[in-house]
């Protein structure tokens, strides 16, 4: 019982309706839930007769979901992000013509509701870009300042449409960079987060990054045993492939400090993308 402790219960009028859980930040949220949560409820389900919800965090990602949840249906990040609701048909950016958009605006006596379609539409695709690769989350940052300035008065509307189609585009455009990089979508991520942030790197050590890559994910692959996450011996060795190529394999310009955060945000990464036997968010989005 003595390892059956939550960090944190939030009564209410005696009951215990909240049951908390926290990580240090290197250590990915769903383990909160994969190591801790799922274990009490089996060891102390006397704690959760009244529970209202659970929380998972890591004091940079938060996540929240009922007692009978699995992580798939723990909300997103409660961090300052809107809890997702049921969604509402959206505009496909990658299949918009952004010039007729443009005359349309100008033409539109419903500029108001024109502008919330064209924000919905973006938030759309800002949530399916982000959720496969949390390196774009400059993107949502560019977004909320934009919305943010309108809000305040510092841009007209028309402003606000013409910064925001300009924001569709470049969405429209990282949607396909793994193309242009000449990468799968999976092997794009891991050589986001290789370099960003990174050295000042030459083409060639570019290529030398994307080869460690491509190499680091068809490796790691082969380590993803049937429930991986719950046992200390696979975490263990996915840590220790992950050191072992990125230590061979990244150009030296990267310095030991870079080398070993770069080694925890791939770890965590791939912690919380992929499950048994290689089963991802990339195979349930194609």
């Amino acid at each position: 019982m003595i390892a059956c402790r939550p960090d944190l219960v939030g009564f209410v009028n005696g009951l215990p309706l909240v049951v908390i859980k926290l990580k240090k930040p290197s250590v990915p949220a769903r383990a909160a839930f994969d190591e801790n949560l799922t274990h009490y409820k089996q060891q102390i389900p006397a704690l959760f007769c009244f529970n209202a919800m659970l929380i998972a965090s890591n004091g940079t990602d938060s996540r929240v979901g009922s007692l009978t949840a699995d992580w798939g249906r723990f909300g997103a990040s409660i961090m300052g992000v809107d809890m997702p609701a049921k969604p509402a048909p959206v505009t496909d950016l990658s299949k918009t013509d952004f010039e007729a958009l443009r005359r349309r605006f100008k033409e539109s006596k419903h500029r108001n509701t024109d502008l919330e379609v064209l924000k919905a539409a973006i938030r759309a695709q800002l949530e399916k870009l982000i959720r496969l690769n949390k390196t774009r989350t400059d993107f949502q940052e560019q977004f909320e300042e934009l919305v943010e300035s309108y809000n305040a008065g510092s841009r007209n509307i028309e402003a606000l449409f013409e910064e925001l189609v300009k924001l569709s585009r470049n969405l429209s455009e990282e949607q396909q960079r793994h193309v242009r990089e000449n990468m799968t979508e999976e092997e794009l991520v891991i050589f986001d987060i290789l370099t960003r942030p990174a050295p000042e790197l030459s083409a060639e050590e570019r290529t030398e990054v994307k080869k460690v890559a491509r190499e680091l994910l068809t490796r790691l692959k082969q380590l993803l045993v049937i429930n991986w996450r719950q046992k200390s011996a696979a975490r263990a060795q996915l840590r220790l492939a992950i050191e072992d190529v990125l230590d061979t394999g990244l150009p030296r310009i990267y310095s030991p400090e870079l080398y070993q955060k770069k080694c925890s945000a791939v770890f965590e990464h791939v912690y919380e993308s992929y499950a048994d036997q290689g089963d991802s968010i990339y195979a349930a989005a194609n």
